[in-house]
């Protein structure tokens, strides 16, 4: 039998998958009067070697780093949305799990990964992070977002949806902790507001770090 941690993940999974169209358009453009194309622009700045869009969805951020010049892989465990995602020269899509990618050691310069590890319990979360320091150059910039605040909560993935996404809150103290213990510097950490998917406003606790062993 799958643990609860494994059954809410499938659940998730499953709503963005239910929902990969309309996901995939409400998502196709960045919020009006949103921080993220400038933070894309100065994080592909910041390093060398190719990039990885952990959990990319339906592949926006992935082709705004390509835009940027980057090569990226584009990786999500939702086949679904991942389909959805447009073609790019500069882009590789690839099927997986943050907690298990993929890919081998220190083979990238950095990784994004904006909004998806507020799906995951602290203990996953570490998982994650323990995987994304294993596949970075020493030296290499991870970027993370989540959602600010503590406890967890399951919503609709839309207003008329009976599908379920699994959400998990963090206070920048929490993602500081476990960032030391997968062996990251934290370089920057910063609260801001901005829309979500579902165009409600939320506060944002982001991160960049740095693996420096």
């Amino acid at each position: 039998m799958d643990s609860p941690e494994e059954q809410r993940m499938r659940e998730t999974l499953f709503a963005y998958g239910a929902s990969a169209a309309g996901y995939a358009e409400r998502t196709r453009r960045f919020a009006p009067g949103s921080s993220m194309p400038q933070d894309i622009v100065a994080f592909a700045r910041s390093h060398e070697g190719l990039l990885l869009d952990a959990g990319s969805g339906a592949g926006r951020d992935a082709v705004a780093f390509a835009d940027a010049g980057k090569d990226v892989i584009a990786l999500d465990a939702c086949l679904p949305l991942l389909d959805l995602a447009p073609a790019h020269p500069r882009v590789r899509k690839v099927s997986g799990d943050v907690r298990a990618l993929p890919l081998a050691g220190e083979s990238l310069g950095s990784v994004w990964c904006s909004a998806v590890l507020l799906h995951l319990p602290p203990a996953q979360l570490l998982r994650a992070l323990a995987e994304f320091h294993r596949v970075l150059r020493p030296g290499g910039l991870a970027h993370i977002s989540v959602k600010e605040g503590e406890g967890h909560a399951s919503l609709p993935i839309g207003a008329d949806s009976t599908f379920l996404r699994h959400f998990f809150y963090y206070r920048t103290s929490d993602l500081v902790r476990l960032a030391h213990q997968a062996r990251f510097d934290v370089v920057r950490s910063w609260v801001e507001e901005e829309q979500d998917s579902s165009e409600d406003m939320q506060r944002w606790v982001k991160f960049w770090l740095r693996k420096t062993e």
